[in-house]
């Protein structure tokens, strides 16, 4: 097996030379990037990022392409939970009555406002 020179350096501490050297692992200093069409010109600012991330939804938003989450179900309806209220009775009552949580009433009655 023979054994490569590295730039004849040979390692001070006695330790037999090895069979590669580090200088050829090693990276080449500096940016080694060439620039192509894809690369900006100018180095946009990180402060733009939200500005310009806002103006593209709401762009989106206008074409109809960025519709947002979609509204959920209801197991009962709303309108119900705020005539059961309206007749005097509890949150937990009107639960009960309608088969839904007590949150879930007083979502509805949020959402009968």
């Amino acid at each position: 097996m023979q054994q490569r020179d590295c730039d004849g350096l040979e390692p001070s501490n006695g330790a037999r030379p090895t069979t590669w050297c580090w200088k050829a692992i090693r990276k080449p200093a500096g940016n080694t990037q060439k620039p192509n069409a894809s690369t900006p010109k100018t180095p946009r600012s990180r402060k733009n990022i939200p500005e310009r991330q806002a103006a593209g939804i709401a762009a989106a938003k206008e074409r109809g392409v960025y519709p947002g989450r979609q509204g959920g179900t209801t197991k009962a309806k709303p309108p119900r939970a705020a005539e059961l209220r309206a007749k005097g009775l509890t949150d937990s009552e009107v639960a009960e009555a309608m088969g839904v949580s007590r949150r879930t009433v007083q979502r509805y009655l949020r959402l009968a406002d």
